[in-house]
Formats: C-alpha cells, sequence, structure tokens
C-alpha cells in the first residue's frame, strides 16, 4: 500500500464492508454520495420563472451515503 489513493482506497472498502454488514445499503437516492442535486423555482417576471438546480445533502440518508437495507437478515 504505498501511495495515498491506494489507502484511501483501502480505507473506502473497509467501510463499505462493515456498512454492509451492519445491515446498510447505498443510498439509491444519492449512490452513496451524500449529495444529490435538487430543483427550486425561481420567480422571473419578465419570463415566468425557472427551475433553478442546486446541491445538497441528500434527504433519504441525511448525507451518511447509506440507508438502512429492509431486506437484510442480519
Amino acid at each position: 500500500m504505498g501511495n495515498l489513493s491506494d489507502i484511501t482506497k483501502h480505507w473506502r472498502e473497509q467501510y463499505h464492508a462493515a456498512q454492509i454488514q451492519a445491515g446498510m445499503k447505498l443510498c439509491p437516492e444519492c449512490d452513496g454520495y451524500g449529495e444529490v442535486e435538487y430543483e427550486r423555482p425561481v420567480v422571473d417576471w419578465m419570463n415566468g420563472g425557472y427551475l433553478e438546480g442546486y446541491m445538497d445533502t441528500c434527504e433519504k440518508c441525511d448525507g451518511d451515503g447509506y440507508v438502512e437495507d429492509e431486506d437484510a437478515e442480519i
């Protein structure tokens, strides 16, 4: 394991395995990233308005990237 990216990859794999063993799964909303793009309306009196995309913490997993797997047997 020499460089930092190898160490980070190893840590991430270990963390993922621990979450799966604990009955969790990757969040289907954000795919484990913890952030997702949402849309909000913006008023534009001249052109009728539009939807603006913005990144925010995933509401389904609260930014953890994992949700409880109801199908898993612990």
